[in-house]
């Protein structure tokens, strides 16, 4: 990094790699796509009746695997009225080959000009050749006329079959455009390639010409040549941030959220130009290679332990038992991983795993062939076999691993580390109770053979020291991860989901997730802190710890909060350092500096997750998630779907304080929402109109929809359709009734009686709250508890409801294995607890992250009160179960090394 170079030659390096990164974007990487249209011959032979409670279907056959946009030729538009509230939208459905329905919108025309072309954003991945539908009718009595085409002229295969209420239109279909989005292909990106290797030759002989004739060709080393590239970068980033959010305000049109989110992107680029920019002590600087060669174990380990957090979180997601069989089998395929890693090279290649190597490879192919058929067994199920092998493979290996090295300890009459008697007693008499209850669960035994295995691998492990520094290391690259997947694939939402999930589609299974990670963090910026309090040393963990402090925000979990309060008191207490005053003044000051990092990231995190997923469009999303079409088609970036600031602030005093909503963020605040959508833009960015939803009204312009209706006389085309003039004329008499309701009637609604009222929660997610039925759980728990425990989960509550789990981690195990169980759990949380603070006390000046132990038993324990989260597959279960392999193991006395333990 720090090796010297001539500046000409540095300046051409960072050239071509550039180029080459973006020619890697563009294969095989394929992050660009192309727009092939697919446009008929466009020669108008009429209309179509008006689409009012009637309705149009029209087939089409798929050309590529994307869909976009459908853009569709409206001859004319008469609105609507939906009590007094003007409707110029109408019903687009979209159908696949099964007639089931994709999805559903609602087409606004208010502004295109009409007749002309309607855009309607349809974002799909389609089956090529399959034949797909679209469903068109009018909404609260609009009225639609769409223009039609001759078939046989329309010069195009992939569109034929309309339908007009059941009768078929033979030999006419939809005028429309349809634009499908595919990767770039051959042809375009090789052209692309070329381009960029001609204006990387140019540019890099342009440098050598440069520094030829001015002769100032100074010596620069590789970092600083890095760092004026990325101050480019940053600078390009941030000045196109700006420009789309600030100026243009493509995003929102509140003062409050564009004055915010520039907020966040000015510290965001903060962020980015001192991290880019702040001076770094040269004499620390390790080579890279140095550092592989010495770290490479622990790198590995904390990549696989990611792995396993990544499996248990797609367990957590899963909702199915399939889902939870593949989930598992990625845990145990990354969990042993992770404990390879433990062992020196020559325990794993030898002689003897060779043997079983070549056994393990036999048995797969004999099961391969005889036993799996690729023709019956659908996607799902041969992901699972494929993990299942895997899994069972290397389970094998570390078990003739672990074995060989305990015979070679025998033969040479090796003697293990140190067990601590009392508490491996504990938890071996917890791990035996939840086989032998364990009633039909079969986790249980995978649960304790694994980590049997890990224990007894870490017993054999020279650097016991790293553990708990890997964990950690593992929760944060996997957190970093999520962040990234999130930002690009998960849109915060304003009214389905205000609570944001994450990468889970529970709020709660999110908030204790964040919990771990907040410890893991807190852990990391423990141990910097004792060596130094300068920000550019703890600049990277407090990022980390306000990045995952504003997810556990955005959250709203009143559990969450509990935890990581509980717990950031024990782990600050325990790692703040000093005596009386002076660590007093010590767990202040973290406290405050970790305030003020969760405040610094929170204006950065919220931009972000708003504004990045509205720009990609690539919404991710779970079986049980329902999406509003306006964010999963990608069509608005300023939809009012999309979280705002005020009504984050809303939602966040409702769940936490208790502050009833006061409405100004309701779906009744439309109006406001509707004037910002009505202004308009010329291709200078100037606002060529500011009127509202009324003013537009009121002006009788309506950008020719409705025109033709207005003046009493039919559209201007010549109809196409199977309605007779009186059916027509009967159609026009009901329009014109409804219009004269909606200017003179009276829509005052008689109010119910508060007994009847009954509140409508449909748009909230309905999360579970400490005592919203939470009471009624607990009691039919300990009304059914008994000493052997059940087969089943769930509880049966009074109304004869099932509630799968009892929302305390305590109950549930004591339910599920017997009270017996339940009470040496208990004790094993205590012991824990008590081992872990002696852990600290021993090896605080030896151990990174030595405070974790105890940290994370609290986290649990709090969690736990209110939530199900000790399984092999849960974030927390498996957290807390690999933080207790040094209470174990290394727990001899104080100052001892870590080749002596």
């Amino acid at each position: 990094m720090y090796k010297i170079v001539n500046k000409s030659h540095a300046i051409q390096s960072v050239i071509i790699l550039l180029t080459l990164i973006a020619m890697m974007t563009i294969y095989p990487i394929r992050m660009w796509d192309e727009t092939i249209p697919s446009v008929s011959n466009q020669i108008l032979a009429g209309s179509s009746d008006s689409i009012g409670e009637d309705y149009l279907l029209q087939r089409f056959i798929a050309q590529y695997d994307h869909l976009g946009t459908v853009n569709l030729y409206i001859a004319d538009f008469e609105n609507g009225w939906n009590k007094d509230q003007r409707v110029d939208s109408f019903i687009f459905r979209m159908l696949d080959s099964d007639m089931q329905v994709m999805f559903e919108q609602k087409v606004d025309v208010r502004f295109i000009d009409i007749p002309g072309f309607c855009p309607v954003y349809i974002n799909e991945d389609l089956e090529v050749g399959s034949d797909y539908y679209f469903f068109l009718q009018g909404l609260n009595g609009s009225r639609v006329w769409f223009g039609l085409e001759e078939t046989a002229s329309a010069g195009t295969q992939y569109v034929s079959r309309l339908v007009y209420n059941y009768d078929e239109l033979q030999g006419y279909n939809i005028v429309g455009e349809y634009y499908y989005m595919v990767p770039l292909r051959k042809d375009k990106i090789f052209a692309y390639d070329v381009i960029l290797l001609i204006l990387a030759a140019l540019l890099v002989g342009a440098v050598q010409v440069y520094f030829r004739l001015s002769k100032k060709d100074k010596l620069i080393t590789v970092e600083k040549a890095f760092r004026y590239t990325a101050n480019i970068v940053a600078a390009a980033i941030t000045g196109g941030a700006l420009y789309i959010i600030s100026v243009r305000r493509f995003f929102s049109g509140q003062f409050t959220d564009n004055i915010f989110y520039t907020i966040g992107v000015l510290l965001g680029s903060a962020t980015l130009f001192y991290a880019i920019n702040h001076k770094r002590d040269r004499s620390r600087y390790v080579p890279l290679r140095d550092k592989i060669k010495e770290h490479g174990a622990d790198y590995l380990q904390s990549a696989f332990i990611a792995g396993a957090v990544w499996a248990c979180c797609n367990y957590m997601n899963g909702l199915y038992d399939i889902h939870h069989r593949i989930a598992e089998r990625q845990f145990i395929v990354f969990f042993a991983l992770a404990i390879l890693t433990m062992c020196k090279k020559k325990e794993i290649f030898n002689k003897i795993t060779l043997v079983y190597a070549a056994l393990a490879a036999a048995a797969v192919y004999h099961y391969y062939s005889y036993y799996v058929d690729y023709l019956a067994m659908d996607q799902l199920d041969l992901k699972a076999v494929r993990y299942g092998v895997l899994a069972l493979v290397l389970s094998g290996l570390v078990i003739v691993t672990i074995a060989r090295r305990l015979v070679f300890m025998l033969l040479k009459k090796e003697k293990m580390n140190r067990l601590s008697l009392w508490y491996g007693g504990v938890l071996g008499l917890f791990f035996l109770l939840i086989i032998v209850f364990r009633n039909t669960r079969w986790w249980t035994v995978a649960l304790v053979i694994s980590f049997v295995l890990f224990y007894l691998c870490y017993a054999l492990w020279d650097k016991k020291a790293h553990l708990l520094q890997n964990m950690s290391n593992g929760l944060i690259l996997h957190f970093v991860c999520c962040i990234i997947f999130s930002m690009l694939h998960r849109p915060f939402l304003s009214w389905v989901y205000p609570r944001f999930p994450f990468i889970f589609h529970t709020v709660t299974v999110t908030a204790v997730y964040l919990t771990f990670i907040i410890c893991a963090a807190l852990m990391k910026l423990m141990d910097k802190y004792k060596e130094s309090h300068k920000l550019k040393d703890i600049w990277a963990e407090l990022l980390v710890l306000g990045a995952s402090g504003t997810y556990m925000l955005f959250t709203a979990s009143r559990t969450g909060f509990m935890s990581v309060a509980a717990m950031l008191v024990v782990g600050v207490v325990m790692a703040a350092g000093g005596v009386g005053k002076e660590r007093l003044i010590n767990i202040l000051r973290l406290f405050v500096v970790m305030g003020a990092a969760v405040i610094w990231c929170f204006p950065i995190v919220f931009t972000g997750q708003r504004i990045i997923p509205a720009l990609g469009s690539d919404v991710y999303k779970y079986e049980v998630e329902v999406f509003p079409d306006a964010i999963e088609r990608g069509s608005e970036w300023d939809s009012m779907y999309y979280i705002t600031v005020e009504r984050f602030v809303e939602v966040f005093n409702n769940k936490i304080f208790g502050i009833e909503e006061s409405g100004t963020s309701s779906y009744e605040r439309s109006e406001e929402y509707q004037k910002y959508r009505a202004k308009r833009f010329n291709s200078e960015g100037e606002v060529v109109w500011e009127g509202g939803v009324g003013d537009l009204y009121q002006s009788g312009q309506s950008d020719g929809a409705g025109e033709a209706a207005a003046n009493g006389s039919e559209p201007k085309l010549g109809i196409i359709g199977t309605k007779t003039k009186e059916e027509r004329a009967a159609d026009d008499a009901r329009a014109a009734e409804l219009e004269r309701d909606a200017q003179e009637g009276d829509f005052t609604e008689t109010p119910e009686d508060k007994d009847d009222i009954v509140e409508d929660t449909s748009v909230y997610e309905k999360t579970e709250e400490y005592a919203n039925g939470r009471m009624d759980i607990f009691r039919a728990y300990l009304d059914q508890l008994n000493l052997t425990g059940h087969d089943e989960m769930g509880a049966l509550l009074p109304d004869g409801t099932l509630a799968v789990h009892a929302h305390n981690i305590y109950l549930q195990v004591a339910y599920d294995h017997g009270i017996l169980v339940g009470v040496v759990f208990i004790l094993l949380g205590a012991a824990t607890f008590v081992q872990g603070c002696i852990f600290f006390g021993r090896r605080k000046e030896s151990v990174p992250c030595a405070a974790m132990p105890a940290t994370v038993v609290v986290a649990f324990a709090t969690a736990g009160l209110v939530e199900w989260i000790f399984h092999l597959c849960h974030p927390a279960g498996f957290t807390l179960l690999i933080v207790l392999a040094p209470l174990l193991f290394d727990m001899g006395k104080k100052d001892e090394t870590n080749e002596e333990r």
